[in-house]
């Protein structure tokens, strides 16, 4: 396989994510959040490519944010959190969310920026 300047170095797991993002699209979520308390700076942002126009589904991408500051909200206060398994544990919740109301799967990347 040729792929840019490389043959044959692409594995089955990037073709598939490739194939998922082609037909589902793909939902980033971007959380700002204060490096000594854990705790969101602001409202989460939302970037959606080839999933749904934001425009139109308002409605929608209110309640992924929702989702994303329940999630912040459940986290144990005063307790180090280990963000690698926050973010899988957000990305689940995004990804049921969106399933639920659209049927769809897109690939949802959870984004933790401490600030």
């Amino acid at each position: 396989m040729v792929d840019g300047s490389g043959v044959g170095d692409v594995n089955n797991t990037v073709l598939l994510d490739r194939f998922n993002m082609r037909d589902e699209g793909i939902f980033v979520v971007v959380a700002t959040v204060d490096r000594k308390t854990g705790k969101l700076l602001s409202s989460p942002d939302v970037i959606s490519r080839g999933f749904v126009y934001m425009k139109d589904n308002e409605q929608l991408i209110n309640d992924a944010r929702a989702t994303v500051r329940k999630a912040f909200e459940q986290r144990t206060p005063g307790r180090p959190t280990d963000w690698s398994k926050f973010k899988m544990d957000l990305r689940d919740a995004v990804s049921d969310l969106l399933y639920q109301r659209t049927k769809r799967n897109p690939m949802v990347i959870p984004v933790v920026d401490e600030v």
